[in-house]
């Protein structure tokens, strides 16, 4: 679900054209995800369940970060000067 969510909130950021912190954010998303590869035990069926949630919930707040900026200040994140 909370993937599902995500995605919709990228489609919605990529619609009105806020990719401007993507990379930011794939950046910060990477960083999140690292060290939940380095501390959960993926080869058991609850590290791998742990590490996708805690991987869409991160996912998730970053795109509803953005879509809250881009809602509040549209040109800190529109591709578009």
């Amino acid at each position: 679900m909370l993937s599902t969510w995500g995605s919709d909130r990228v489609e919605i950021n990529n619609a009105r054209d806020w990719v401007r912190a993507q990379p930011a954010s794939l950046s910060v998303f990477a960083a999140i995800r690292a060290p939940l590869i380095m501390v959960l035990d993926l080869s058991s069926t609850i590290g791998v369940l742990y590490y996708g949630l805690w991987s869409n919930m991160a996912g998730l707040i970053l795109q509803v970060v953005i879509n809250t900026v881009g809602f509040l200040k549209p040109t800190w994140v529109s591709a578009q000067k």
